[in-house]
């Protein structure tokens, strides 16, 4: 399972801080966030809402699995970043979540992405040959896959430097 596997990083990180020679005294133990894409996703958040070490989580176009945690919304930071032209309806379930919101919660739609656009595949085809591989015809990437990537990269690094730093203040606005 998904988040079991991150709840062993975490507590393998917390004995090395306290006991691994290189690491000792170096690692902020007060300052994790999760991120995960598809199935992952859900494991980011799932993470987030039930382990106390997870200040904030990203999901990166998965679904929300827990139905728990649908129910009562997210009580950490979130981020739900999805491609466009894919749109969530009220009725779905991250869009519940979401609207349940007890903390800071995101929605961006990535113009120019499809789902495929977050696999690494992206950066290493050119845009027509990953189009072929893994667009359709009513749904194909106009956007490169590197500056995808870049793009992806910067918001999950401003969305985690927002939440999980001393810059964080919860009256401030959203991204």
């Amino acid at each position: 399972e998904r988040t079991a596997d991150a709840r062993l990083v975490a507590a393998t990180l917390e004995q090395w801080q306290s006991s691994n020679a290189l690491l000792a005294g170096h690692l902020d133990m007060d300052r994790f966030g999760a991120f995960g894409f598809a199935q992952g996703g859900s494991a980011a958040g799932d993470l987030a809402e039930t382990d106390a070490r997870f200040k904030a989580s990203a999901n990166i176009d998965g679904a929300m699995l827990n139905d728990s945690l649908v129910a009562s919304g997210p009580n950490k930071p979130f981020l739900l970043l999805v491609p466009e032209p894919r749109a969530y309806n009220l009725q779905d379930n991250l869009m519940l979540f979401l609207t349940r919101a007890n903390a800071p919660a995101y929605y961006l739609s990535l113009a120019g992405m499809i789902h495929h656009s977050f696999f690494d595949a992206a950066i290493l085809l050119d845009l027509g040959t990953f189009n072929k591989a893994f667009g359709t015809s009513d749904c194909f990437a106009t956007m490169d896959g590197l500056d995808a990537h870049v793009l992806l990269r910067s918001i999950l690094l401003s969305f985690f430097k927002r939440h999980l730093t001393a810059l964080y203040q919860p009256q401030a606005h959203n991204i």
